[in-house]
């Protein structure tokens, strides 16, 4: 994911660190083009000096010291030198020269001064005229150079400051809760480019808060207004049942269709109920103890029907969720195990803790579930194309149920085969740090 911040601060320091850069070069150049001529000007009056000064004394030898070489000729004849200066004179030619003796290049200029009839000729290293020109110009440049990472950090600073309203915005998006689809709040000091971004996410807003109230009121309605017909249906099934002697075939699978139907709007209620738009509105600590406790409680009937052996091996097992949303879990895979059991078989629901996290196991002595078949059963809707699903009133949905609970709660869950019983092993560890965090913060 590319961060516009770091673009804009890539951009605007590469940007300004290439200007310096031409800038500095420019100004080398021209610094060392300054320098040379300033140089040029002081070699060219110390010619001048030097003409002036050998007509009045005899010696030179306080310019000696000078790492500058000199001669002065007059009459053709060489009056005075320097220490370091040819033994035989030069060639005399006005203006400004290069010139090679003792090892180095000079820097050479020749002055004749026509009042005494005096050739003056002076030279000046190169090297040292460079390091002099480049030293300057170093001293010119360094506060650019300086300048660079100190601009780096403004820059920083800028587009952070200018960035701050988005970095806000993002903030306020992040802190509401699945609940709060109200328009976002603002201090009046929207920036020009973020108006258009807040009054598009208000609308986005309002018209899901809408289409979340449709959805929520046709789904709740639906599956409620579902259960009365189907009610009726089952009272008058019974009723025709009862007033008709002997078996029917077909009155039994009308019965059996209305049974599917009434599990099906019951596990729609269940979905709904358990989706991720409302799971988290309310969570507090529980313990699957004692929801193992309430759920057999309520499931005992249907296994005192098949002289099934329900069994609870639980411990205080305290966790932070939404009771309603574990309750329906645990529910729907004791009721498929109860389903899917045969008569006089086992159930049994564990509760405990590993490694310091909440777990929760149930397992039977059904069939079980293919191995290959274990990811495809946890979506919605699916059914095993096998004799005991047909003979099994369902749609496909408990453990699609199960599976988005377990989500919701940053669980984990794995369907193996039970050690003890031979049928279908299902086993949940929940996250107990993972679901603390949800009940402080419901989106995450």
């Amino acid at each position: 994911m590319t961060s516009i911040r770091a673009f804009l601060i890539g951009v605007v320091l590469s940007v300004f660190t290439l200007l310096n850069f031409v800038a500095v070069l420019k100004g080398y150049d021209k610094g060392l083009d300054t320098a040379e001529t300033i140089l040029d000007e002081q070699l060219s009056d110390m010619a001048k000096l030097l003409a002036v000064h050998s007509t009045r004394i005899s010696s030179l030898g306080e310019f000696d010291q000078t790492s500058n070489a000199y001669q002065v000729i007059r009459d053709n004849q060489l009056r005075e030198r320097s220490f370091n200066a040819p033994e035989e004179i030069v060639e005399l030619q006005r203006g400004f020269s290069h010139r090679n003796f003792n090892r180095i290049r000079w820097r050479t200029y020749t002055h004749y001064e026509s009042e005494s009839g005096t050739w003056v000729w002076v030279a000046e290293p190169e090297y040292q005229r460079k390091r002099i020109a480049e030293s300057v110009v170093l001293h010119t440049i360094t506060p650019i150079l300086i300048s660079i990472p100190v601009a780096g950090v403004l820059i920083w600073l800028i587009i952070g400051i200018g960035l701050r309203p988005l970095k806000t915005l993002s903030v306020q998006l992040q802190k509401k809760q699945p609940s709060d689809l109200s328009p976002l709040q603002s201090d009046g000091h929207v920036p020009t480019e973020l108006g258009p971004v807040i009054n598009a996410v208000d609308e986005l807003l309002a018209r899901l808060r809408q289409a979340f109230e449709r959805e929520k009121h046709f789904a709740a309605d639906a599956a409620h207004e579902l259960r009365t017909p189907v009610s009726i249906l089952k009272v008058h099934i019974h009723n025709l049942k009862t007033s008709l002697h002997g078996h029917h075939a077909e009155l039994e699978a009308v019965k059996h269709a209305a049974d599917q139907l009434a599990h099906l709007v019951e596990q729609l209620l269940d979905l709904y109920r358990s989706s991720s738009d409302t799971v988290f509105y309310h969570t507090e600590t529980i313990d699957l103890e004692r929801i193992g406790q309430e759920v057999l409680a309520d499931e005992f009937p249907l296994a005192q029907t098949k002289q099934q052996t329900l069994e609870l091996v639980a411990q205080p097992t305290q966790m932070q969720g939404n009771p309603f949303a574990v309750k329906t879990l645990l529910n729907n895979l004791v009721l498929n195990a109860i389903k899917y059991t045969p008569a006089g078989g086992n159930v049994r629901v564990t509760a405990s803790r590993r490694d310091g996290s909440p777990l929760l196991i149930v397992e039977d002595s059904g069939p079980g579930i293919p191995e290959q078949n274990r990811q495809s059963v946890l979506q919605r809707f699916y059914r095993q194309n096998n004799a005991v699903d047909r003979q099994q009133i369902g749609a496909g949905l408990g453990l699609a149920i199960v599976s988005d609970i377990v989500a919701q709660h940053g669980a984990r869950l794995s369907l193996e085969k039970s050690d003890d019983f031979g049928g279908l092993k299902v086993v949940i560890v929940f996250n107990n740090r993972c679901a603390h965090a949800l009940a402080n913060n419901p989106r995450s």
